[in-house]
């Protein structure tokens, strides 16, 4: 649900996801495009938001429910303007897959916002079933944008450690690589000098190999 107003320039809204979480938002009216800030009620962080206006998508229930409410489309047959709103809920969808492909609160947002839209296009051409289907989509994503958020504030919060972890751990590795090495060098070595007849030197070789723990 949407509520808002719009004074001079400036506007004013707010919605509810599907978690019951409550958005705030407020900006500025430029022409047919709009922009400002942000926050949810379950964290408060401020974010970013713009929209522009697309004709021809109704987004409220209009006053006069027997007036056709798109001036646009006022002057097209019905083949026509079903053709229309069809073009309008395909572009609205393919919109809101793109967004949804992106593990954030704000692409998420947009996702769900895309395909509301989309409902309500279908809606407008009394395509109930495809609807219902957008909708469950709107849904789906907003559920989503709380995930992702709680996401990425738990990678914002992760330990600093975690990388200095990760570099000992290459670090340990290479030097068990380089002592691996040393061992099969010194063994053949120890071959080498049985086999010419060198067992003293032989023997010193391997009482080496057993102090650096070769296996």
């Amino acid at each position: 649900m949407i509520s808002g107003r719009v004074s001079g320039k400036s506007v004013q809204f707010s919605t509810t996801n599907a978690f019951g979480n409550v958005a705030n938002f407020t900006g500025t009216v430029v022409g047919d495009d709009m922009s400002g800030t942000y926050s949810q009620s379950v964290n408060g962080t401020i974010c970013n938001w713009d929209a522009s206006l697309r004709t021809g998508v109704r987004t409220s229930q209009s006053a006069n429910p027997g007036k056709d409410p798109e001036p646009d489309y006022s002057k097209l047959d019905a083949k026509k303007k079903r053709q229309a709103r069809e073009r309008d809920a395909q572009s609205f969808l393919t919109a809101g897959a793109a967004a949804a492909q992106y593990c954030t609160y704000a692409d998420q947002m947009t996702a769900a916002g895309r395909f509301s839209q989309a409902a309500e296009a279908f809606r407008l051409m009394g395509d109930s079933v495809r609807q219902g289907k957008a909708d469950k989509l709107a849904k789906a994503a907003s559920a989503r944008a709380d995930e992702c958020q709680r996401r990425q504030k738990a990678a914002r919060q992760a330990p600093p450690k975690a990388k200095a972890s990760k570099k000992a751990d290459e670090t340990a590795a290479a030097k068990a690589k380089e002592m691996a090495k040393a061992c099969t060098a010194l063994k053949q070595y120890a071959k080498k000098l049985e086999d010419s007849g060198n067992l003293e030197a032989a023997l010193k070789v391997r009482v080496k190999l057993r102090i650096n723990k070769c296996k």
